[in-house]
């Protein structure tokens, strides 16, 4: 998306102490949200720079290497909600889903041992390349609706003396 400039300016005036990425981030939010230039300064922005927050509604805009560290962390966070057979897939063979299940009935409780077993298996790498192929990161990164907005941020309304563009991925989170 080409940039109104106003956004821009308002971007480079209100987060001059963030790199260029990061305002690119504020823009494509900015952009995405509808928000104008004069709201700028509503946005804040956690020290993880993909955090997001504006009129009580919080939100990750993060690059593709962000939103799948992220995805990634949340996937780890939460695999004793994964499907039995699906975690049967990743651990050792000799571990069937009645195992799984007698683990499971722990809830949160089970994670780390439920991680241990995926290790000894495929490895949690695998894990969640999987998971994501199967649900997509918005599944775990956007618990407003599941759903992954991409949004292209062109940096010719900066005053960058060159070309750019950034790729971000937008999860709205409450």
């Amino acid at each position: 998306m080409v940039v109104n400039k106003e956004i821009w300016s308002a971007v480079k005036k209100h987060f001059a102490d963030f790199n260029e990425i990061t305002q690119a981030k504020v823009v494509g939010f900015a952009e995405h949200l509808d928000i104008e230039a004069e709201d700028i300064n509503d946005v804040s922005i956690s020290d993880d720079e993909c955090t997001f927050e504006i009129h009580g509604g919080e939100y990750l805009v993060c690059t593709d290497e962000e939103a799948d560290e992220k995805s990634k962390e949340e996937i780890t966070q939460l695999l004793w909600a994964f499907n039995t057979d699906f975690i049967a897939g990743h651990v050792p063979k000799h571990i069937n889903a009645s195992m799984i299940d007698a683990c499971k009935g722990r809830y949160e409780d089970s994670n780390d041992d439920i991680l241990e077993l995926i290790k000894a298996g495929t490895g949690i790498d695998k894990f969640v390349e999987e998971a994501i192929a199967a649900d997509g990161r918005g599944h775990n990164l956007d618990t407003y609706s599941g759903d992954e907005e991409e949004i292209r941020v062109d940096c010719r309304g900066s005053s960058t003396t060159t070309s750019c563009g950034f790729d971000f991925y937008i999860y709205r989170r409450f």
